[in-house]
């Protein structure tokens, strides 16, 4: 009895942890000026000559073009698009999942996406990552299909410790506890310390479960925007990598932590006609 209620006694403590991240209590937005130029530049990028170079709506087959890290996700093609549920918060580690797409893009990234948050989960991250490759090193070969067998159990500290990637976070906690984030991993490294690209933002109240989200991500050199759209309202966020070496070549990713659930539709990945990117150049340290 007594161990039951000490056990309930530190549910909230939990949630009130997600809730103190420095990140919650940031602007939710670029100041309006600033917002204003760089939604046309983002416009301006949007229209640009791009290569499509994958499609699915998500009603065929999944595994025609993806592929999962995580035995205790469960994965189903529904008439409205890929339903991904990741395993309980019980499980910890065991019940993150890690949608991939098969095919690796080089050069500067557009990816769109139709998102339906389904769960309510007060801890849960949902994190897109944008071009992904392994380190290079030991058994983290650059193609992460080859080590794949790896990360049956998906813990966070196999992707930020031995994978170059951009990682976004949203649909963080629920509304008053949620932010937006990006990370540059640094692979071999010092785990996520210094990995955060800032600025990050904070109380979006844009990922209310039910809400059918737009999701828009632009990689180009170094700049990183993205575009969330409701039927009421928007979301824009930018990012400009000037603290670490560019990416641009890899694979992208939907990653759920356990606890999750996600409805993903009508999925487009482009890249630049030529595959070049003007910025990749390594910073100096």
């Amino acid at each position: 009895m007594i161990k039951s209620l000490l056990l309930l006694a530190l549910v909230p403590m939990v949630s009130q942890a997600m809730i103190s991240d420095p990140a919650v209590t940031n602007p939710p937005s670029l100041p309006a000026a600033q917002e204003e130029q760089l939604k046309l530049r983002f416009d301006v990028l949007e229209k640009e000559p791009w290569t499509l170079h994958l499609e699915d709506p998500g009603t065929a087959d999944w595994k025609q073009k993806w592929f999962l890290d995580g035995e205790k996700s469960s994965i189903t093609n529904t008439p409205a698009g890929i339903k991904l549920v990741s395993g309980a918060e019980s499980l910890g580690d065991a019940g993150h999942c890690v949608l991939w797409s098969k095919e690796s893009f080089q050069g500067d990234l557009r990816v769109e996406y139709d998102f339906t948050r389904l769960d309510e989960s007060e801890r849960g991250v949902d994190i897109i990552y944008l071009q992904a490759t392994g380190s290079g090193k030991g058994r983290y070969s650059e193609d992460i299909l080859e080590w794949a067998s790896l990360r049956k159990t998906p813990s966070m500290k196999l992707y930020f410790d031995h994978m170059n990637t951009y990682s976004i976070s949203y649909a963080v906690g629920m509304p008053g506890s949620e932010y937006v984030r990006l990370r540059r991993y640094l692979p071999e490294s010092k785990g996520l310390d210094g990995t955060e690209v800032p600025p990050a933002f904070g109380r979006t109240a844009l990922f209310s479960t039910g809400s059918l989200l737009h999701l828009t991500v632009i990689r180009h050199g170094r700049e990183i925007f993205l575009r969330v759209r409701s039927a009421e309202r928007e979301g824009f966020y930018y990012w400009k990598n000037d603290l670490f070496d560019p990416i641009n070549e890899g694979r992208v990713g939907l990653r759920q932590m356990a606890g999750k659930a996600g409805l993903y539709a009508n999925f487009k990945i482009f890249t630049t006609t030529d595959g070049t990117d003007p910025e990749s150049t390594p910073v100096v340290k």
